[in-house]
């Protein structure tokens, strides 16, 4: 697991030996939740998420729209 991004209060992190699609998962806010990165032009869908407050999805994905083509490029360098 590589941790690509912390922000309030969450971190987002990308497994080595993950499947499509691209996706995050994100620790935090007393869960965690798995979100698509999408395609750069759509925002990105929530996957599931467990015992995490739906406010806190609510930040999770924003932080992952407004870093998702940084999240897109990292996922590439690492699963090609």
């Amino acid at each position: 697991m590589i941790t690509v991004l912390r922000a309030q209060g969450f971190q987002f992190a990308i497994y080595l030996a993950d499947h499509e699609p691209p996706h995050v998962h994100v620790y935090g806010g007393g869960g965690r939740a798995r979100i698509a990165l999408g395609d750069g032009s759509n925002g990105p869908p929530l996957m599931n998420a467990s015992s995490m407050k739906r406010s806190d999805i609510r930040k999770a994905l924003r932080l992952v729209l407004d870093n998702q083509e940084k999240l897109l490029k990292i996922w590439s360098e690492i699963h090609g």
